[in-house]
């Protein structure tokens, strides 16, 4: 993982005299069972104070290492100021309890704001945490903001331990106002959960069309900017790549109490037509498909988005797929279930599921082999917008031939008022595997929350729901789609394909 690194968050601007001193008020990152990392974003350098305890007395303090940020800028009324760059404060606090409630509170200049955490559990204990997908924020269009906002609070109801985004978290990567936008809808929540993101389409999305500047989505350096933007909000767990080198956290690992999640970058290398050959491209697009690892550079700048592709070419040439590989067979030793999280969505009976859609998450079926042979439980994905479960089945190392069930979630979007898209009408390249479509009238935004319970014994269970939003309902929290899934997982000497 990363420690203090130069960073930027672009975030709403407060109006206020006394909010003035943040840019971007503390959240967390990188909860584990002794220690999280608290961040906040301040306009100037002038350090700021971090008190923490398991009161609100707190009794312990650091002071911050403020470090100006080349990714992020400035945006008011509408203006972007390339030259202003934010200060990014990090502080990770060490030396705490297991599943402990500890409060803080962060004072930066003549502001102050205080929240509160619980470090993660040890392997029996019972907890719960939510997936949602696309949000797309976008400055310009605060529908989204408003439904991003009202579902983030049905989400809150569950009391997750920590959120989840399966990628395209702004409508433009390269656009400071869109991820002002996003950040503006998570303050509160992600003061007091940790938020593990993945990359999506958007977020490479190179386009600053609301501010301006480059017109073409995928084009460097453009692209990387937007990656930048990503990288500068989080500190996410490290891969296979130095901490100083841009590759990393677009993919990582992190474990919670019996569970691994997995989260990939599936934006290179996923492309199924034959032109562009190997990269995403919007179709309008044609001209400037993304570039990735392993392809010519094209002016302007070096593309790094890494290659998913492995057991189609050399898979040696793809570290990200090495990497995938050694970590399933460590995730599955060490935990009870094994959850993966993509933005584009391997099956899939929508738009981005046909095989010659030029975004199609189709090519990633490839992968479905290897997810068997390590036991994988679920895979998380976005991108088709819509709500659809599917499953197939294969064989776990050790196990009976088609014996091992992997669920294929497909989740609708939280907030973007474009998506909620109908299936397509004739689905023929989804036979061979189980589906489940729920009817058009049901469409919704919404989340996944996947509670884990300790059985005992070295057992548990997973349950996962997904919960929709009806506007104006007073049940809101309680609604949810006629399709919960139970897993069973276990952590030591396993049943041979036992659920």
């Amino acid at each position: 993982m990363r420690r203090l690194r130069s960073a930027s968050l672009g975030a709403l601007i407060l109006s206020s005299a006394a909010a003035a001193e943040f840019r971007l008020e503390p959240y967390l990152q990188l909860v584990e069972q002794d220690s999280i990392t608290i961040v906040w974003w301040s306009e100037d350098e002038a350090p700021g104070v971090l008190e923490w305890g398991p009161t609100a007395a707190y009794g312990q303090q650091a002071t911050s290492a403020p470090v100006p940020s080349a990714a992020i800028t400035t945006v008011v009324a509408g203006v972007e100021d390339a030259g202003a760059h934010p200060y990014r404060h990090e502080i990770r606090v060490s030396g705490l309890s297991s599943n402990t409630v500890y409060f803080y509170r962060v004072t930066q200049g003549p502001s102050e704001r205080a929240s509160s955490f619980r470090t993660a559990p040890g392997l029996e204990t019972d907890f719960t945490f939510v997936v949602a997908a696309d949000p797309e924020s976008k400055a310009t269009e605060p529908l989204r903001n408003a439904i991003h906002r009202a579902v983030l609070d049905l989400a809150a109801t569950k009391d997750p331990r920590f959120l989840v985004y399966a990628g395209d978290l702004v409508d433009q990567g390269n656009a400071q106002d869109d991820w002002d936008s996003f950040w503006s809808d998570l303050t509160g929540l992600a003061a007091s959960i940790p938020v593990y993101p993945a990359l999506g389409n958007h977020d490479y999305d190179g386009l600053s069309t609301t501010l301006g500047g480059n017109a073409e989505p995928y084009s460097q350096p453009f692209a990387e900017e937007g990656v930048a933007r990503y990288r500068a909000y989080f500190s996410l767990p490290g891969n296979n790549h130095p901490d100083s080198d841009a590759r990393s956290e677009r993919y990582y690992w992190m474990r919670y109490g019996p569970v691994s999640l997995i989260v990939l970058d599936t934006n290179n290398d996923s492309i199924s037509t034959t032109s562009p050959a190997t990269n995403w491209d919007t179709g309008r697009y044609a001209a400037h498909p993304l570039r990735g690892e392993n392809e010519p550079p094209e002016q302007g700048g070096q593309g790094l988005a890494p290659d998913i592709h492995g057991g189609v070419r050399d898979a040696a040439t793809s570290l990200q797929y090495r990497w995938l590989a050694d970590t399933l067979m460590r995730a599955r030793r060490e935990s009870a279930f094994v959850f993966l999280v993509t933005h584009h969505a391997p099956y899939s009976s929508f738009v981005h599921g046909h095989p010659a859609e030029q975004q199609s998450g189709h090519p990633l079926r490839k992968l479905d082999r290897l997810f068997h042979h390590h036991g994988v439980d679920a895979v998380f994905s976005g991108h088709d917008e819509s709500v659809e479960r599917s499953v197939t089945k294969g064989t776990r190392a050790g196990g009976r031939p088609g014996a091992h069930e992997i669920h294929y979630f497909l989740i609708t979007t939280i907030s973007d008022p474009t998506g909620l898209r109908a299936p397509l009408p004739d689905a023929r390249w989804q036979a061979r595997f189980s589906r489940f479509i729920y009817p058009l009238e049901n469409r919704r935004h919404g989340y996944l929350a996947v509670e884990i319970d300790y059985i005992g014994g070295g057992d548990y269970r997973a349950t996962i729901t997904p919960y929709y939003f009806e506007p104006g309902d007073p049940g809101n929290a309680r609604l949810y789609y006629d399709d919960v899934t139970v897993l069973r997982g276990r952590i030591g000497p396993r049943r041979r394909d036992a659920r």
